[in-house]
């Protein structure tokens, strides 16, 4: 559309041009005519009135044609500022649609990242609680087996005390069987 308005106001504009040269060259022709029938002219004041007639006609005509010109001009800057205005609207539009694509794609890349984010601390927690697990498992098993350690040394300490017992009974025993001997 906007190629369109562009070649239309080109030929325009080239044909007012050929025009205009075709009027002046016209107009310049006339005007040598009419100073050569001046510097001639010594005829009766009829032909004398009959040529500024003539060239008050072509006067006016100009004048006439530089209007038109002026008025062509105008509606040319107007279409002109008509195609500008398209222009500027069609080069925001697609500046505003760019940046709505770009506000858009960074509103999917904040919200992938915060998908990772989450993920991350997801699979963190994940492995810091299978880390804890793994932990308390150990610590119970380490106190289960503090635990049977205990115990055995606690078995170990009865048995010491009942050999001590019994050690020390034998040898009360003895004492008393060898006193019962005196």
């Amino acid at each position: 559309v906007i190629g369109k308005e562009l070649d239309k106001l080109k030929k325009v504009k080239t044909s007012q041009k050929k025009w205009l040269e075709a009027a002046l060259r016209h107009e310049l022709a006339q005007l040598k005519i009419a100073e050569a029938g001046f510097a001639n002219v010594d005829a009766d004041n009829d032909n004398q009135q009959k040529r500024l007639e003539e060239q008050a006609q072509r006067t006016k005509e100009l004048n006439d044609r530089r209007a038109e010109l002026t008025e062509q001009k105008r509606q040319e800057q107007a279409l002109q500022l008509k195609l500008d205005r398209k222009l500027a609207k069609a080069e925001f539009e697609r500046q505003q649609e760019e940046m709505q694509r770009e506000m858009e794609k960074q509103r999917q890349q904040r919200r992938e990242l915060h998908e990772r984010n989450m993920q991350a601390m997801k699979e963190k927690m994940e492995e810091e609680q299978r880390k804890q697990a793994i932990r308390e498992e150990q610590a119970m098993k380490q106190q289960q087996r503090l635990m049977k350690m205990e115990e055995r040394d606690r078995e170990r300490l009865e048995i010491l005390q009942r050999q001590k017992y019994q050690q020390f009974q034998e040898h009360i025993e003895k004492k008393e069987a060898k006193e019962s001997r005196v």
